[in-house]
């Protein structure tokens, strides 16, 4: 299937985008960051790419205006094309309720988003772990 590379990161927050760009810049072998503000948009990314051009990882916020992240979710695990791309669900909720449903549809993890610069970097250094564990490179 060829190695994917990138992260796509859906989130309406530009602001949280920033944040996530930046800390995924100052990790050493950080993946390429494509950011979409909303789950048709991330569609409609997804679409227009070959199959070795889909990224590693997709980082979804759940709450964004057009589809959800979790109707996002939905989408990409039911598409042949891209179910198995690991999909992170990545969001200020807290609410374990929101959580299990998200692992349910099949997210590969359930990530509050960070508060502190610090934790940005851990959550992009996780990252980019999964992102070369998925591409045989772990180191």
């Amino acid at each position: 299937m060829g190695k994917r590379s990138g992260i796509l990161l859906v989130d309406d927050d530009r602001e949280d985008q920033f944040i996530f760009c930046d800390a995924m810049n100052s990790v050493d072998g950080a993946q390429p960051v494509h950011t979409e503000t909303n789950g048709v948009e991330a569609l409609r990314y997804l679409s227009s790419k070959e199959i070795h051009q889909l990224p590693c990882v997709i980082l979804a916020d759940l709450n964004m205006p057009k589809m959800t992240g979790s109707e996002l979710l939905k989408q990409v695990k039911i598409n042949k094309a891209f179910k198995h791309i690991p999909v992170v669900i990545y969001t200020t909720s807290v609410n374990e309720l929101e959580r299990q449903a998200c692992l349910g549809l099949g997210a590969h993890a359930y990530i509050t988003k960070p508060l502190t610069y610090n934790q940005s970097i851990e959550v992009a250094q996780m990252i980019v772990k999964l992102c070369r564990k998925l591409q045989g490179n772990e180191r």
